[in-house]
């Protein structure tokens, strides 16, 4: 995800191909008001998220390493 809250969830759409996961609660902020439904990183039509666990993992680690 491209902010530093460590509270994300981290997915990809289940079509997209690209490693970089974006936030779910941003995802449904931004589209519940725009209605597109698009992959903020290919741009693909994005319905069906995947959690990324690996990147959670992450930003739960630098959490305990970095407090905000």
């Amino acid at each position: 995800p491209d902010n530093n809250d460590p509270h994300v969830e981290p997915v990809r759409g289940a079509k997209c191909t690209h490693v970089q996961p974006f936030d779910l609660e941003t995802y449904i902020f931004m589209n519940s008001k725009s209605k597109s439904w698009n992959c903020p990183v290919c741009g693909k039509r994005t319905v069906i998220l995947r959690l990324d666990p690996l990147a959670k993992e992450i930003c739960y680690a630098a959490d305990k390493l970095m407090p905000i």
